[in-house]
């Protein structure tokens, strides 16, 4: 079943495409060094320099496509290096819940 994907946390689109295999890869600037990155979406209209806001929506998710899964990938870096989530300040205490969006 698809689903929507929404922002973590407010920011600006730096890289939305495809990547090394990961479907499609948005990237969003949430300052002071901060990145989201959003990877394995099925489908998304953002386009670089695009304003996001907490809680919008970024695009969608499925995890089948044909006949192959691919995971849904969500990582949090300050400047390039990966952080663990519960080190991120800007972590929503619910985030789990609000990452994810019934379709239409």
């Amino acid at each position: 079943t698809p689903v929507g994907v929404r922002a973590l946390a407010a920011g600006n689109v730096v890289f939305a495409g495809a990547f090394a295999g990961y479907r499609h890869l948005l990237i969003v600037d949430m300052g002071g060094g901060w990145h989201a990155l959003y990877g394995n979406l099925t489908h998304c209209d953002l386009q670089v320099g695009q304003a996001v806001a907490a809680g919008q929506p970024l695009g969608g998710y499925q995890a089948a496509q044909g006949n192959r899964a691919e995971p849904f990938w969500f990582e949090v870096r300050r400047g390039v290096d990966p952080v663990a989530l519960d080190q991120w300040p800007g972590l929503p205490k619910d985030w789990k819940s609000r990452l994810f969006s019934r379709l239409p």
